[in-house]
């Protein structure tokens, strides 16, 4: 491999490939136009565990060590141990059996 005024030769046996700066220039933007891509797509359209749920406290009067929550769009309850909401959709989780 050898670079020159050219772009970068390439020698396999007796045959050589030449790539162009051009070629070269083209290939990484292609590549990074796609893995930005990638994480634009993961950024906006990827839902996440909780992504969907926004909480709201309701008052529970039988227990202080619990706070309770409701999804505002799933409708879901959920218990918490401190003043901050659940971090995860409650809604995918069965029921346990006792």
């Amino acid at each position: 491999m050898t670079w020159d005024d050219y772009g970068i030769t390439l020698m396999l046996g007796e045959t050589f490939f030449v790539l162009s700066y051009s070629n070269i220039t083209l290939f990484v933007l292609v590549f990074a136009g796609v893995l930005g891509g990638y994480f634009l797509f993961v950024h906006f359209f990827h839902k996440g565990k909780g992504a969907a749920c926004s909480w709201r406290h309701l008052p529970n009067r039988k227990t202080k060590a619990l706070r309770k929550w409701q999804c505002k769009k799933c409708g879901i309850e959920a218990y918490s141990t401190d003043k901050r909401p659940p971090k995860e959709c409650k809604k995918g989780l069965k029921p346990v059996v006792y």
